[in-house]
Order: C-alpha cells, then sequence, then structure tokens
C-alpha cells in the first residue's frame, strides 16, 4: 500500500529536490514523483511514498514550514558599523592582487618545472 501526498505553491525551480531530499531524510521512502503544470501556470507536485499509514498532520506541518524560496538561502542583517579585523582592500584592488598572486605562482612553478626537466635531460648525457 503507498500514499500519494499532492502539494502545490512550490514553483520555485529545485523545490521538486528539496522535497524529495527532504523526505528521503526524515525516514520515508520515495517510490516516485511527478509535476503538472496547471493551466494557471503553477505546478502540482505528487510524490508517492511506501507506506500504507502516514501522520498526514505531521508532515503537512513540516512541509508547511519549509521555505522554498530561502532553502539554502541566508538571512543576514547588516551591523550599524563593520567591525575592523584583518585587512580591507577595494574589490578592485584584491582582484590585481589575487591576480598578481597567482601569476607569481605560476611563473615560479613553471621555472622549477623548465630546470627540472633540463637537469633530467642533462643527467642522461
Amino acid at each position: 500500500m503507498e500514499t500519494v501526498i499532492t502539494i502545490s505553491g512550490a514553483d520555485k525551480a529545485g523545490s521538486l529536490a528539496g522535497l524529495v531530499v527532504f523526505l528521503t531524510r526524515k525516514g520515508y521512502t520515495v517510490k516516485g514523483q511527478k509535476v503538472t503544470e496547471l493551466p494557471s501556470g503553477a505546478r502540482l507536485l505528487k510524490i508517492r511514498l511506501g507506506l500504507a499509514q502516514v501522520d498526514k498532520e505531521k508532515l503537512a506541518a513540516e512541509i508547511k514550514a519549509l521555505n522554498y524560496t530561502g532553502m539554502y538561502a541566508v538571512k543576514m542583517t547588516p551591523a550599524a558599523e563593520p567591525a575592523a579585523t584583518g585587512i580591507s582592500l577595494p574589490p578592485a584592488t584584491l582582484g590585481q592582487s589575487v591576480f598578481i598572486v597567482s601569476a607569481v605562482v605560476l611563473v615560479v612553478l613553471l621555472a622549477f618545472s623548465a630546470w627540472r626537466s633540463q637537469r633530467s635531460v642533462m643527467a642522461d648525457l
């Protein structure tokens, strides 16, 4: 015996995957899923669970508690004054610094590789 749950209002991308992961982590066996487009443009999700009896009220409350728009987002509130810790660089300067350091590391590695290959060629002679 299986249970089919129907969920509407999950129009955001990744909502089906998020629900399947959520249900799997809660211990439910997901047997199948189907997305249906309604004429209004909304999506209707149907998920088959491999259980005969499900506490529908508890499951409905847990699903309603999910926030699909911010499922993976973090809500941040800016502080009045940022704490002065470490070095503070403007974005352009930071990007240039990263580029220069990366270029120097690559040149050093290239020079070392050329020196090592030349040394191995000389040793073979």
